[in-house]
């Protein structure tokens, strides 16, 4: 690995550090999954909420269950999992977290201390560009994970082998273009809404600044995010049999999230209105194919001589949710 990307894992572990520095998603994007990705997310997988995602991709049927956490954070997904195991009566079984930041480990640490479920876990440092955990995993997961990887190869390629025969790996992630930028023709619907959307919401939180004109940002100039995006869906269509999928997002999230939606007010009827407005037509953009998602749940197991349809939402099949890359935009 070249000194440059020494930098980047250091500027990674940096960005998480200070749990202060983190932003949560704001009300406009948790009304938007609530509304229009909960619904899809629930008739592909039954379930209406995301760690339910992935606890459904966990076997019900074995004394003992092995799981892996692929880059784990602070933990409180995994430990969310465990306490619906427990609820949910599994008798046995362990899960791995993993996490580039000791720092981050330490808190998952904490966390799962506090609750009494040290037997529970196994905890590893591991830099998946170089490495992967030894095993047979009965399920595999990475929520938010796959954009912060430069070596995608290599991790599917581990986790299709370090995959029980009848093991599942689960994600949700962003799979738009590279450094979360907008595509030229999603970037010509977000720069039109940004004509008409009120000027309270150009501020971005983010980078403490009034953008006049929407900043079409490269997130992956720094760290690692979203620094292969727009490659995680080819690979694991390359890589693995999708057995449910949905996909979402497009050209509006990036107004909902972190950097802008902290500034949209649900309480109020007219704004609250903007953002179904949006969503709406963000829904009938994807469904004529004007524009590509940006984010997918999925639910993967090993590539099989024949592979059964996967369950999707409407027509979004996981072919159909792929931007094809020109030369010239790589």
């Amino acid at each position: 690995m070249t000194m440059d990307y020494e930098k980047k894992v250091q500027e990674q572990i940096n960005q998480y550090a200070n749990n202060a520095l983190r932003f949560f998603p704001p009300d406009a994007h948790k009304y938007w999954m609530r509304n229009y990705m909960t619904p899809k997310m629930r008739d592909v997988f039954g379930v209406d909420h995301f760690i339910d995602m992935y606890l459904s991709a966990i076997p019900t049927d074995k004394d003992h269950v092995n799981i892996l956490s692929i880059g784990s954070g602070d933990g409180q997904l995994e430990l969310a999992l465990a306490q619906r195991l427990i609820a949910r009566g599994q008798p046995e079984f362990t899960i791995h977290v993993t996490e580039l930041s000791d720092i981050r480990q330490q808190r998952t640490r904490e966390r799962v201390a506090r609750e009494g479920l040290q037997d529970r876990f196994e905890f590893h440092i591991v830099d998946f560009n170089r490495a992967f955990i030894p095993g047979s995993f009965d399920m595999m997961f990475a929520h938010h994970v796959l954009h912060h990887i430069v070596e995608l190869e290599f991790l599917f390629d581990q986790i299709a082998e370090g995959l029980a025969p009848d093991g599942v790996f689960a994600t949700i992630d962003m799979i738009g273009r590279n450094g979360h930028m907008r595509w030229p023709e999603a970037l010509e619907y977000t720069e039109l809404a940004w004509e008409f959307v009120p000027e309270h919401w150009k501020y971005n939180f983010q980078f403490n600044a009034f953008h006049e004109k929407y900043l079409n940002f490269d997130c992956s100039k720094s760290g690692f995010e979203g620094i292969r995006a727009q490659d995680i869906l080819p690979l694991l269509i390359e890589k693995f049999d999708f057995s449910k999928f949905v996909a979402g997002g497009g050209f509006m999230d990036v107004i909902f999230d972190r950097g802008y939606g902290q500034s949209i007010d649900m309480a109020n009827p007219g704004e609250k209105a903007l953002v179904d407005f949006l969503s709406r037509t963000n829904e009938l953009l994807l469904e004529t194919d004007r524009i590509k998602p940006t984010m997918i749940f999925a639910h993967m197991t090993r590539k099989a001589d024949v592979p059964a349809e996967p369950v999707i939402w409407g027509n979004m099949t996981p072919g159909f949710a792929v931007r094809p890359v020109a030369p010239s935009e790589d």
